[in-house]
């Protein structure tokens, strides 16, 4: 499991994936899956390969 690391700021390609998250709309509760807080960390490592932590809205 990754470890989530709350405290670096977002590199510029990180914060686009996140500002691309907030397109990602939960079909059931009609909000995005940032303002639902379901987004804790990303990581995009030197080789593009992109790590995002979150939770989901379902137990499944």
């Amino acid at each position: 499991m990754a470890e989530i690391d709350t405290g670096t700021e977002f590199s510029a390609i990180e914060q686009r994936v996140m500002e691309a998250l907030e397109d990602v709309i939960d079909p059931e509760l009609g909000v995005d899956m940032v303002n639902l807080g379901l987004i804790y960390d990303i990581n995009v490592d030197s080789t593009g390969k992109c790590l995002v932590i979150m939770t989901l809205t379902t137990m499944g």
